[in-house]
């Protein structure tokens, strides 16, 4: 997928963490855009560069890690069970890659 799009899903997720609430909350929010990244079906986010695709992934598996409890999402569950040292661990990497893909779209 082009690189813009990448960038403004990972912007998007990036104003979600900006927000008033639960890093838990924020974490919530920002991870819908994400799972428009993630592979399957879809083109890479990161075609040229398999170290930002990979710890993309790794971000999308953690938000989506822990299985759904009653009626609510695996988003939900995974970040509800999130200690708030490991949600702003995952917090930082979202503004890394979102730093990254933005030098990136910069030099091409």
């Amino acid at each position: 997928m082009p690189i813009g799009y990448t960038k403004e899903k990972l912007h998007l997720a990036v104003d979600s963490l900006v927000r008033a609430g639960s890093i838990q909350d924020r974490l919530r929010s920002a991870a819908f855009p994400l799972t428009l990244l993630q592979g399957g079906l879809a083109a890479p986010a990161f075609p040229n560069d398999q170290e930002l695709q990979g710890r993309l992934d790794r971000v999308i598996d953690s938000l989506t890690s822990t299985p759904a409890v009653g009626d609510e999402g695996t988003i939900a569950a995974s970040t509800r069970a999130m200690t708030n040292e490991d949600a702003e661990s995952l917090a930082l990497e979202i503004f890394s890659l979102f730093y990254n893909a933005t030098d990136l779209g910069a030099t091409r």
